[in-house]
């Protein structure tokens, strides 16, 4: 396996009052939440240590609630390859793409990867680890190469259940050491929980370090919480606590909110969330919204297991936000004074150790606001915790890969949706764009894509662009590659024809059977977090 460069390029400094503060609230959540615990039958897929052996990645995000609300998402499967290598093996559901095995093999040179394509369970599209064990060809596929010691690490986009369930079925079956690269199931649930995100960071460094937050877990509470924030704020923002990408946000101005009696509130609420599918139960955040906000950037964290030494502070990025709802869109590196950068990263640096006291292995990250009338006395907002692989931590890790740092080569990562790009095939994108893809053979060119799934089915496509300085990336993504786009979707008449890429999709071979069904009865517990008032 071509190991998934980890290149640290912020210096944390901690305090021994703040490692103090860390190890206390590790040993009062550990207390309160048992939740946050491991069931014995995954206990012998932890990682002692991370070493170089082959991986199978798999990006399941059928666990997010409405991560499909704005249309079909089964592509973003794709963009496990980001991360996969020489030897590894990439699962995807998503229809194949012709052309882009080889372009990421080739052109990209990450390596000979083995793509399983399982199909998609008619339950549930975005079920990967399911399909994974339900495909016959697959299973065996997996089932063969652990036996041969060709298989040892899972690494999925999170921790979620079905990937440790699938885990601890392959183990099972194959009689065969497996581990999986990521945090346990309830320490996944509990990380990527808005409001239990809202309540740690105010526990470890106090309430001035999220913006004013409340929850609620009913419509009466809920008025009530809206009537308090709507007084002293201009907008309030509505969000399921589990969802992701802004997908499950509603934003509204607080303002009519102010004169309504609480009757009102909560028949104008029922009609304003209906967008979220909430039905009154369960946990519901509500965030008054900053008045002064002047970016909004990320802190990007690799945390290995606890014996393998601390968190490693990866990059701090300025995200691309669009709408109301703050839906991402991009990203490219924040330019921050130095007294904030080094803030940020101690105090990001300091939840992931938390994290990692808790049993939380790879990829996180945390969202912040800075609020102020500059960046020389801005405040830092800690927003929410990415406890999974995500939009900006894809690109950062492919351009650790290509450059050996991505703070090596400037670049800007953007999506791009226009009409008429669904009436193009990826192939037809690349000869489009012709000699400005970047090429790794060559070191030529500036322009690269991925999860090109979404062409068809999203008429959009996401990219790098690369530039000489950061501001030239920033606008080849926001100006040039658009253009590009544009002209190309005008001028294109005839597709370029093309098959499937063999070469990344191989009919996975059979080996020694086993069954079809290996039973295995796991209760885990369902966390609703009733102490976490935000």
């Amino acid at each position: 396996m071509a190991t998934i460069p980890v290149v640290a390029q912020h210096r944390a400094e901690p305090t021994s009052c703040q490692l103090a503060d860390v190890d206390r609230l590790a040993e009062e959540l550990r207390r309160e939440r048992p939740e946050l615990g491991l069931h014995e039958e995954f206990r012998p897929l932890l990682p002692g240590m991370l070493e170089d052996a082959p991986t199978l990645h798999l990006d399941d995000l059928s666990e997010i609630p409405m991560v499909d609300r704005d249309g079909p998402i089964m592509f973003m499967q794709e963009r496990a390859c980001l991360r996969a290598g020489e030897g590894d093996l990439m699962a995807c559901s998503a229809p194949p793409v012709a052309g882009f095995g080889s372009y990421v093999r080739d052109r990209l040179g990450l390596g000979s990867i083995e793509w399983l394509n399982p199909p998609p369970p008619r339950s549930n599209t975005l079920r990967l680890a399911y399909a994974c064990w339900e495909d016959r060809a697959t299973r065996h596929r997996l089932v063969h190469k652990l036996r041969r010691g060709e298989l040892t690490y899972l690494h999925p986009h999170m921790g979620t259940v079905s990937v440790w369930v699938l885990a601890a079925l392959l183990h099972r079956a194959s009689r065969r050491p497996v581990k999986v690269i990521a945090p346990p199931p309830g320490v996944t649930r509990w990380a990527n929980h808005k409001v239990a995100f809202a309540e740690t960071v105010t526990r470890l460094f106090g309430p001035e370090w999220r913006p004013r937050t409340e929850a609620a877990d009913n419509y009466a509470t809920l008025s009530h919480r809206v009537a308090a924030l709507a007084t002293t704020s201009r907008m309030l923002a509505f969000k399921l606590p589990d969802s992701a990408g802004g997908r499950g946000n509603v934003v509204l101005d607080a303002a009519p909110f102010r004169r309504m009696p609480l009757r009102a509130i909560r028949t104008e609420l029922k009609e304003r969330l209906r967008p979220l599918a909430w039905s009154g139960s369960g946990r519901l955040l509500i965030e008054s919204w900053e008045r002064d906000v002047l970016c909004a950037p990320s802190a990007q964290l690799w945390i290995p297991p606890l014996a393998q030494g601390p968190p490693v502070v990866e990059g701090l990025f300025e995200q691309i936000l669009v709408g109301r709802e703050g839906c991402f869109q991009g990203c490219t590196q924040a330019n921050l004074p130095e007294a904030l950068d080094r803030e940020m990263t101690t105090r990001a640096w300091l939840l992931a150790a938390l994290f990692q006291r808790l049993g939380y292995v790879g990829r996180c990250s945390f969202d912040l606001l800075l609020v102020g009338d500059s960046l020389d006395s801005a405040r830092l907002k800690f927003i929410e915790c990415n406890g999974r692989w995500g939009g900006t931590s894809g690109p950062m890790t492919l351009m650790n890969r290509l450059f050996g740092s991505w703070t090596a080569q400037p670049f800007a990562a953007l999506k791009c949706q226009m009409p008429g790009l669904d009436r193009l095939r990826f192939l037809d994108l690349l000869e489009g764009l012709g000699p400005d893809l970047y090429d790794r053979r060559t070191g030529r060119g500036w322009i690269l894509v991925y999860n090109p799934g979404q062409l068809v089915s999203l008429s959009s496509i996401q990219y790098l662009a690369l530039g000489p300085t950061w501001d030239e990336a920033v606008r080849r993504a926001n100006v040039e590659v658009p253009e590009r786009l544009r002209r190309l979707t005008r001028s294109w008449r005839e597709p370029f024809g093309g098959i499937i890429d063999s070469a990344a999709y191989e009919a996975p071979t059979r080996s020694t059977p086993i069954p079809a069904f290996c039973p295995l009865t796991i209760q885990v517990p369902d966390p609703t977090y009733p102490n976490y008032t935000g």
